[in-house]
């Protein structure tokens, strides 16, 4: 069997109706999840070059973040599409999926080893000192 992960319609249905989304039940959750898959907000998202590529999940992953404690400017410009430049082609693209922002552990660990040249190791003892 196959899952279309890109299936707007299930996304669409998704950001209407936000209960049994894990969570995304919430009010809070809800709203952001409504923003982020707006049809303005995919077109803002897919009008950026290193937005071509980005994921339905990606966004879903990225509200789930942007549900955390965040600065609010972080979460209205995630929820709105657009991207942070951060003045590198390679940077920017290996930070498409969160629109530019470093997000998770995981990209922390990436871009320590593949940007900055430390081991595997040495970047997760940084990202440990992070939280």
């Amino acid at each position: 069997d196959f899952i279309d992960f890109e299936d707007e319609a299930v996304w669409n249905s998704m950001r209407e109706n936000n209960i049994g989304v894990f969570q995304m039940e919430g009010d809070r959750a809800g709203k952001l999840l409504s923003d982020m898959l707006s049809p303005e907000t995919i077109r803002n998202i897919r009008s950026n070059e290193a937005g071509k590529g980005v994921k339905y999940m990606d966004l879903l992953s990225l509200v789930n973040a942007a549900q955390r404690p965040a600065g609010s400017s972080y979460v209205d410009a995630v929820t709105h599409g657009r991207f942070k430049d951060n003045g590198h082609s390679a940077l920017n693209k290996f930070l498409a999926p969160t629109l530019g922002n470093l997000v998770y552990q995981e990209q922390i660990l990436n871009f320590l080893v593949d940007f900055c040249g430390y081991s595997a190791g040495r970047a997760d003892v940084i990202r440990r000192g992070i939280g």
